[in-house]
């Protein structure tokens, strides 16, 4: 019992800087761009952006981001905090459906594969997960350049690294940086 009781609260012991406000608006944003509700939002962002994908030249001549943000970001873990515009998974949840494997027995001997897929429909009601990666912001704060990947199964996810662009207080897809794919 105090096993289980320390495993569930395994998430909350943990410190995580909270994403800023204008991370939290880029992601809505970019949410209601892709006009689809079936996932829920991933508390930690870990990953960060694949800068081998990206044109240093271009990024950095006509966007304003310089070579140095676009090779040393952060390595901390990033947590998204509750808001009023998407729903976000609980941390302990996620960290305790990753910790399960990849086969989990049910309590009637049946077996499941990919078990954080079963428990993300069954607590949170959507097939899907959307993980975000960490934000990168040109130096004018007017651009910025993140990955998603909406995630529903082993071999079932797709995604796109993306520049966006702030305008009128609203952040706008401009171009797909790369495509992604599991």
């Amino acid at each position: 019992m105090t096993l289980l009781l320390s495993f569930t609260a395994f998430g909350q012991n943990e410190k995580y800087k909270t994403t800023s406000d204008s991370e939290l608006e880029l992601f809505k944003d970019l949410i209601l761009s892709l006009q689809d509700n079936s996932f829920v939002i991933s508390p930690l962002i870990e990953e960060k952006v694949d800068a081998s994908m990206l044109n240093f030249s271009r990024l950095t001549s006509k966007y304003g981001f310089t070579r140095n943000q676009l090779r040393n970001m952060t390595k901390d873990t990033l947590r998204i905090k509750k808001n009023k515009y998407f729903e976000v998974a609980n941390p302990d949840s996620i960290i305790k459906f990753r910790n399960l494997g990849r086969f989990f027995k049910t309590s009637d001997s049946t077996y499941i594969s990919a078990p954080y897929y079963y428990f993300i429909e069954k607590t949170y009601h959507k097939k899907c997960i959307c993980e975000f990666s960490k934000t990168i912001f040109s130096k004018d704060r007017n651009y910025a350049i993140t990955k998603y990947m909406i995630l529903c199964g082993m071999d079932d996810g797709r995604g796109e690294t993306v520049l966006m662009k702030r305008t009128k207080n609203k952040w706008v897809v401009i171009d797909n940086l790369a495509y992604h794919v599991s």
